[in-house]
């Protein structure tokens, strides 16, 4: 296990397969810091993939308004660290165009659980995926739609999650969200990235901090 003092080293982190414990003990570490960290959690699964994404509360950016033109300092308005994001119920989440959690968020949040109990790499049967699935969506009070969440299926990516391609195009967004970070010129994506694969959509939406 690295010592916390490693990771304030970095002004920034993008790190996954990451279980929820050890993210939100890095984000609590690095809310310690005097200066603002970027710490980015993201994962692919199959053709799909989502990121959790903290600028940190001291973060301030210049929008773009124009040809060579930019804004006065702004602050990311709200700012939700990621170990608040992580506690927030999924059950209640929602956003102006979401009435229900998006389903690639969900994904992602239920592989982290499932890959922090198999760190030892046992229980991959396709039956014991399938039958903590259905315990985390019961204990989320989260319905499990077969037409958006095909447990069996989703078994094999668990496993294998990764696609090279998908991998690729997702992790050029999140290190356009790097540089950002790092100029502090451009708006951030506050604060999840949802990509969806089949038709190479990928649009941020946001956790706000209501349990």
């Amino acid at each position: 296990s690295l010592p916390d003092d490693f990771f304030v080293q970095f002004d920034a982190i993008v790190a996954s397969r990451l279980t929820v414990a050890e993210a939100k003990r890095i984000s609590l570490t690095l809310q310690k810091a005097e200066e603002g960290k970027l710490f980015i959690v993201t994962d692919t699964f199959g053709f799909d993939g989502c990121a959790h994404l903290d600028f940190g509360s001291s973060h301030t950016y210049r929008r773009e308004t124009g040809k060579d033109k930019l804004s006065d300092l702004l602050k990311i308005e709200p700012h939700i660290p990621m170990a608040d994001m992580l506690d927030v119920p999924l059950a209640g989440v929602k956003g102006r165009w979401d009435k229900v959690v998006p389903p690639i968020l969900v994904l992602q949040r239920l592989l982290m659980d499932y890959w922090g109990q198999n760190k030892n790499g046992q229980g991959e049967e396709k039956q014991q995926f399938v039958d903590f699935a259905n315990g985390w969506l019961s204990s989320n009070n989260l319905p499990n739609d077969s037409d958006s969440l095909d447990l069996t299926k989703l078994a094999d990516i668990a496993r294998h999650p990764e696609v090279s391609p998908v991998c690729a195009v997702l992790g050029g967004m999140l290190g356009n969200e790097v540089i950002k970070a790092l100029t502090g010129k451009g708006e951030p994506a506050n604060n999840v990235m949802l990509f969806t694969g089949l038709d190479g959509g990928c649009r941020s939406f946001l956790i706000n901090g209501e349990k």
